[in-house]
Parts: C-alpha cells; sequence; structure tokens
C-alpha cells in the first residue's frame, strides 16, 4: 500500500447506487459482522439508512456507522469533511495554470475553470479565495 496515493480512483472499493440491501445483509450475517462503516456524501448515507432500517425489521445486531466524507463540504453540522481540502488544493492548482495561461497568451486573457461542487460552492469559493492573482 506504500504507492496507492499515486493511484487514482479509490483503494477501499465504491459504487454509485444500485444498492442490493438483500445481499448486502446476507453477506454480513454469513461472515458474523456486527459493524458496517460507510464512507461518502449524502447519497451513500441515504444508503446506510436504508441498510440500518433493514436491520432493524429483521432483529439484526449490526451498528451501522456513517463516515461523512465528501469534497463539497456540504454536510451539516460539520464544519470540514475530510477531502475537501484537498480537493482545494487540486482545484487551485488548476486555477493557478489557467491564470498563468491567460496571461501569457494575450493581453487580457481569460482563464475558465470549471469545478465540482453541486449547490454549495465551498469548494470553487475556497479554490478561488486560496489561489491569489485575479481570480
Amino acid at each position: 500500500v506504500h504507492t496507492v496515493h499515486h493511484h487514482g480512483g479509490s483503494f477501499l472499493r465504491t459504487s454509485r447506487g444500485g444498492l442490493d440491501i438483500d445481499k448486502t445483509l446476507t453477506f454480513l450475517s454469513n461472515r458474523e459482522i456486527s459493524h458496517l462503516y460507510i464512507i461518502g456524501g449524502d447519497g451513500t448515507h441515504r444508503g446506510a439508512y436504508k441498510i440500518h432500517e433493514r436491520c432493524r425489521e429483521l432483529h439484526l445486531n449490526v451498528a451501522v456507522v456513517g463516515i461523512p466524507k465528501t469534497i463539497d463540504n456540504d454536510i451539516a453540522y460539520l464544519d470540514r469533511s475530510f477531502g475537501f481540502y484537498s480537493a482545494v488544493e487540486a482545484a487551485q492548482a488548476s486555477i493557478r495554470t489557467a491564470l498563468i495561461e491567460a496571461r501569457c497568451t494575450v493581453p487580457n486573457g481569460i482563464g475558465v475553470i470549471k469545478l465540482m461542487g453541486r449547490e454549495a460552492g465551498f469548494l470553487a469559493a475556497y479554490a478561488a479565495l486560496g489561489s491569489g492573482g485575479d481570480v
């Protein structure tokens, strides 16, 4: 794992929907797993809640723990989620690069950067404010 930080994607695995709750509960039961830790944003936590509800219905003693992680930093009651500051750093590098390109090619050049983030805009705001220059 000493080089895992050099590779993109998720080391622990990931999915985008398509949760089969019964298959998940069968997996947990067969392996006598009593704690399930789920890392992700709001969609992930909605899925975790569904797993929790189904465990209660079936009287399964499984603790479902949600760990917030989103680059949007838009989870209520949290000052910051992990993943946010590394995303800000990457966005700042892109902004600085666009700024250099815009300044060196034509007078009064303009660089356009599109950043992720749904409704909140925290990533764009932090990256722009922290980039310096004429942003």
